[in-house]
């Protein structure tokens, strides 16, 4: 408990307490435990209504990366063409990494991941061969198609 001075009388008084007990004048320096409740919930407020909604920034991003891969399907169809046939091309390599290690289920997996690369790549001739690849493999590790 502190100590203060009152502005009217100067006598000594508790912080704590509602008036002087001198000359009775209210105590301004006292905060009541319903003034902090009250100042608190006008901060939170505050803070709430002032506070930026996370929703809106993923919003944003959404919009901003759909904006993007519209920008790239029409100025760069060959660019996204190319990408989708080196996909392809990487996944031939990785199945080939699959065989030389020699694990059936491995070699079946890699075999479903060229097939689905080619397709995405609309080598249609490479993706039916692939799907032949793929139940091959696949029934020599023991998975039924």
């Amino acid at each position: 408990m502190g100590m203060t001075r009152c502005k009217d009388c100067q006598s000594e008084i508790s912080t704590e307490a509602r008036k002087c007990p001198h000359c009775g004048r209210p105590n301004k320096s006292l905060i009541t435990g319903a003034r902090v409740l009250i100042l608190v919930l006008v901060v939170l407020v505050v803070l709430v209504i002032i506070a930026p909604n996370p929703q809106d920034k993923a919003d944003a991003k959404s919009d901003a990366f759909l904006k993007q891969m519209a920008q790239l399907g029409k100025s760069g169809d060959s660019d996204l063409a190319k990408v989708s046939d080196q996909v392809a091309l990487d996944a031939v390599a990785q199945y080939e990494i699959a065989k030389r290690q020699g694990d059936p289920m491995q070699i079946c997996v890699q075999a479903g991941y060229v097939a689905a690369a080619q397709l995405q790549a609309k080598h249609e001739d490479q993706y039916r061969r692939w799907k032949a690849t793929e139940k091959a493999d696949c029934t020599r590790a023991g998975v039924v198609q």
